[in-house]
């Protein structure tokens, strides 16, 4: 059963609770931090402070400071960065219409270009909303989610190079980290890359907070095609 069903499909595969399992390929709490730097800096106008203490990383041969300089450079430079994920914030008037399907995913009352998943035996309500919203004019709710549900888009890279994920997500729920976002792996073929693990982050604070960012960073791992990204709920019953 495992072998046939689980397999082909990793999204199958029970949800492990977020902080037993790696966080990121850029070092478990690392993204988290810098993140709290990069907001600080542009609400403070901080990025000269920031410049040169990349300045100073520049001068550490670490991997540690490679990723902090791989990920401040990219948050200092959003406006110029290319948004290679097409609808990233399912919208209703965009070109990209072709929702790639896997085992069980669907493309039926999705934004364009996303589609659905509902771990089989599951009860979820999805529903793409107008409000509440963050930005623009749409969101997308994942509400009593009994088991575990998502909504899911792939999307090509290139191995070796880095990439930047992020989302906003407001958890109204007692257990705020069963929602998540989850980045996952495709080869050439479409077929699930197991040579390296997920990364994602998720949420850490009861709703209180509101709308919180949810970031990871990434190389891509030499075998994959496609990251498939899933803003993803586990657990959520009953709200």
């Amino acid at each position: 059963m495992y072998a046939t069903v689980i397999d082909p499909d990793p999204l199958m595969r029970p949800v492990i609770p977020f902080h037993g399992r790696a966080k990121l390929n850029y070092g478990q709490g690392l993204v988290s931090g810098l993140s709290r730097v990069a907001i600080w800096a542009e609400a403070n106008d901080g990025w000269a402070v920031v410049d040169e203490a990349l300045a100073g990383l520049a001068e550490q041969d670490s991997d540690g400071a490679r990723n902090a300089t791989r990920y401040l450079r990219a948050r200092r430079n959003l406006i110029e960065a290319r948004d290679i994920l097409p609808n990233p914030g399912f919208e209703a008037n965009v070109a990209d219409t072709n929702a790639v399907e896997g085992i069980h995913w669907t493309a039926e009352g999705c934004p364009p270009g996303w589609s659905s998943w509902i771990r089989p035996g599951s009860a979820a309500e999805l529903q793409w909303i107008k409000d509440p919203v963050r930005s623009g004019e749409y969101a997308v709710m994942l509400k009593g989610v009994a088991g575990a549900a998502c909504y899911i888009k792939s999307v090509p890279i290139e191995a070796g190079k880095s990439y930047l994920c992020s989302a906003w997500a407001w958890a109204k729920h007692q257990n705020p980290r069963r929602v998540e976002l989850k980045v996952q792996w495709q080869d050439a073929q479409g077929k699930w890359f197991t040579g390296a693990g997920p990364v994602g982050d998720s949420v850490r604070e009861p709703d209180t907070r509101g709308w919180v960012p949810l970031e990871c960073m990434f190389t891509a791992p030499e075998g994959a095609a496609y990251a498939v990204v899933a803003v993803l709920c586990e657990g959520m019953e009953p709200d």
